[in-house]
């Protein structure tokens, strides 16, 4: 049966800085538009006054767009792009500040985006090119700073939402552009033009928490399973394939910062290529205006950290974990990847009790080949008990830091206990750098001293002091 072919008018706004990327916004959509996922369904229309308003009647280009030309609130997808500063400015007036808008492109903009609050369209994409200028293009500190304070309202408690990124040139504009557009008019377009997702906040989460209730994209949100600094996960029920799945939701105060939006993808992208029995899978990964999502298998048995609270494990059950998270870490190193975040809370395990690593929100491509992840001056932890000293010091990591990692893991399945006991950061940090562990037989007297030797091999190649004696 023939499907009928959807219209999609994209509004493209920049200064005039920009030309050549208002082209690769032409030339994506035309690699769309001959794309065998998309030729059949969509037919995508670009606009830009700057193109189309002087071809129309030899009008000045302005009457055009007044007159004739469409607005960018009757586009289905706004493409606003803007660099060192806005662009000319403008004698209208702002309703919202009443002042003169800065330039065209800030103007067509609030008239996408008051379109879109009251009516879900368009659909916005904006971008800022942080490429520095060229030597003949005088920079306007002035208008610098009223670019800087605009993108600001994006930020986590701004009052302005949007799909938001950054690039460096035309090739990286090109790539994200694409990634983009194709996941709009998979996710957004392919609904209905004007409906929103039935994922809403739920009234009941507790102070300081966002929860959600309902269905997502074909997904029962059951309940609340876990929640981090920047993301929450949900267990939920996809009743096509009658399954159990875990969904990671960046939270609502994070989902229109660029920086956290592009770390939820470099997650979904390391996890894309570890794949290993001992890893946890990724099934999906969208992210669209109103939020980030990771969809992965359910892990039925909880965190080790959950299991510890019970006490040490027996050297048998040791032995079985060890062998599992070593053939995962051994594994994820040889794609030069870094896990960063090694500890119980982030290891899970199944009803059998085999173990799966997880949670590589913070991970470390040593390729460099990830764009999103934060550098080490840029991360911080909830509690320093299993970091190493070079992340304590924030100098340089490798797969060392992992290994110690899991060497402060060991000694809490050993002996039940963190190796510094109950401490502020502040103390536990002072003892990870200066003072040796103490001994495991200090916690449980029966182990076999030859276990002080196998942590004191693991935390020599980046620990000076190694364990009392």
């Amino acid at each position: 049966m023939a499907h009928s072919i959807t219209p999609v008018r994209i509004f493209i706004s920049s200064p005039g800085d920009l030309v050549p990327e208002r082209a690769v916004v032409r030339a994506v959509l035309d690699q769309l538009n001959r794309s065998p996922n998309f030729r059949d369904r969509y037919k995508l229309i670009p606009y830009a006054w700057e193109h189309e308003a002087p071809a129309l009647m030899g009008r000045a280009a302005q009457e055009v767009v007044d007159t004739y030309v469409l607005d960018p609130s009757q586009a289905d997808i706004l493409v606003c792009m803007l660099w060192q500063r806005m662009g000319s400015p403008w004698d209208r007036i702002n309703p919202e500040t009443n002042q003169p808008y800065q330039s065209g492109t800030e103007y067509e903009f609030f008239q996408a985006y008051r379109a879109y609050q009251s009516g879900g369209r368009p659909l916005l994409l904006l971008y800022r090119c942080i490429r520095q200028p060229s030597g003949e293009i005088e920079v306007d500190p002035e208008q610098t700073e009223r670019v800087r304070r605009f993108f600001d309202r994006f930020t986590p408690g701004g009052d302005l939402k949007g799909l938001v990124g950054t690039f460096l040139d035309t090739t990286d504009f090109k790539l994200t552009l694409e990634r983009d557009i194709a996941l709009l008019l998979e996710h957004d377009i392919a609904a209905d033009a004007y409906s929103k997702p039935s994922l809403s906040p739920s009234s009941h989460g507790s102070k300081g928490t966002d929860r959600y209730q309902g269905t997502l994209r074909g997904y029962d949100l059951q309940e609340l399973i876990g929640s981090g600094g920047f993301g929450a996960v949900y267990r939920a029920y996809q009743p096509a394939l009658r399954r159990e799945v875990a969904i990671k939701i960046i939270k609502p105060q994070y989902a229109n910062h660029p920086d956290f939006i592009r770390r939820f993808e470099a997650e979904a992208q390391f996890i894309a290529r570890l794949e290993h029995p001992h890893i946890v899978p990724l099934y999906d990964y969208w992210r669209e205006p109103s939020g980030a999502y990771l969809v992965m298998r359910h892990v039925r048995g909880g965190c080790l950290a959950a299991k510890l609270r019970a006490g040490p494990w027996s050297l048998d059950e040791i032995i079985r974990l060890l062998d599992q998270l070593s053939a995962a870490l051994t594994y994820t190193h040889r794609q030069q990847i870094v896990h960063r975040d090694l500890k119980p809370a982030n290891i899970l395990l199944d009803d059998q009790g085999h173990a799966y690593l997880a949670d590589f929100g913070i991970a470390k491509d040593l390729g460099g080949s990830a764009s999103g992840e934060l550098s080490d001056q840029e991360l911080t932890f909830e509690s320093p008990v299993y970091l190493s000293p070079e992340q304590i010091l924030n100098e340089s990591i490798s797969p060392q830091t992992d290994i110690y990692s899991l060497g402060m893991i060991l000694y809490e399945l050993l002996t039940g206990v963190p190796p510094f006991g109950d401490l502020s950061p502040g103390e536990m940090r002072t003892k990870q750098l200066y003072e040796p562990l103490p001994r495991l037989q200090q916690y449980r007297p029966g182990l076999p001293e030859g276990l002080n030797t196998v942590i004191l091999r693991q935390q020599r190649s980046v620990r000076p002091i190694g364990i009392s004696m």
